[in-house]
Parts: structure tokens; sequence; C-alpha cells
């Protein structure tokens, strides 16, 4: 038995989004924040083995992410606490901006469609792609009650940093299609 490739009539358009919940050790080491992300995907079918329900194509995405959340403070520095307070030290985060972390990406690649109902289609995608992240400076510093007078002292200061570069993004894509198009 030998089948034969059909070329696909329809593309398909991906809207999504998504929560950043980087680990706790990342969050600690790389002070890391909790965010959010945007995306929009395009799939160009190439070829379709018919009675497989399975298609191959070319992947095209877009992506968007911030973070706001909150730098894990606790138990990762040393409060310095003096005779004769009038209250405990305060350790506070104060940053330059929001959003505290953004990120673009783009990419384009191969995309494999296994389509395992009408809805539901299963999709391995290798891209290679662009990404570039933005951290905003902050700083922690301690307040110290004495003698009725308060003083700060800088723990940590951190200043903006960037990052971008070209990479291999793989992914496991789960669609629910909402119409044949738009998953």
């Amino acid at each position: 038995y030998v089948g034969h490739v059909t070329l696909l009539r329809f593309s398909q358009l991906y809207l999504g989004g998504g929560l950043i919940m980087p680990s706790s050790t990342t969050k600690e080491g790389a002070n890391s924040v909790n965010g959010i992300d945007f995306n929009i995907g395009y799939y160009q079918p190439i070829w379709a083995w018919e009675k497989s329900m399975i298609s191959l194509g070319l992947n095209a995405e877009l992506g968007y992410s911030m973070g706001n959340g909150d730098y894990v403070l606790n138990k990762q520095y040393t409060i310095y606490n003096l005779n004769g307070q009038l209250q405990p030290p305060t350790v506070q985060e104060k940053g330059s901006g929001s959003p505290k972390a953004q990120g673009f990406r783009g990419a384009a690649g191969l995309q494999l469609n296994v389509h395992l109902s009408d809805k539901f289609t299963l999709s391995p995608i290798i891209n290679a792609g662009y990404l570039g992240t933005t951290h905003k400076s902050f700083s922690v510093t301690e307040t110290v009650y004495y003698n009725g007078s308060e003083y700060n002292y800088d723990l940590l200061s951190q200043k903006e940093s960037k990052t971008s570069g070209l990479g291999i993004l793989p992914k496991l894509r789960m669609t629910y299609n909402i119409t044949p198009r738009i998953g």
C-alpha cells in the first residue's frame, strides 16, 4: 500500500496566554518574578497524510511576557539587629518601574499536527527564534529604627539587565479548535 500526500487548504491561527511561575530556586537565584504571557501563532500546512489525521507545516509566532510579582526576600538577606531598637528592622524592595520584567520573542519552524478529534490537536513544534528580556533595576533596603531615628541600609542593589539572542525553542501544544481555523 502506498499513500499519497495532499496539500491542505486550511491554515490555523492560535491565540494564547499563560502564567510564568518560576521555581523557588530560580526566583531566589535569578531574582525572577511571576508573570503572564500573551502569544499569537500561525500554522501553514504543507502536507497531510490522508488517513492518519497527521499534518506537517510551518509555524510562526510572536509573544510578549511581563511580570510584576514580588521578589522572594525572606531568608535571602541577613537582617542586622541592634540593641536598643524601638522596633524590629524591616526589609523592603524598591524598584524603578513597572513591569519589573518583560520579554519579547519571535520564532519560526516546523509543526506536526496530530488531530485527536475534530476539536483537539496535539502539536510538537521545533522553532528557531529570537528572545529578548529586560529586568528593571531594584534594591533591597533594610530600615533600622534606633534612638528615635530611621537608618536605611542597602542589602542589594541590582542594575537593569537586558538579555537577548537566538535559540531553539521546543514546544508541545495542546489546542482546542474553536473553528477549523482558530484554536
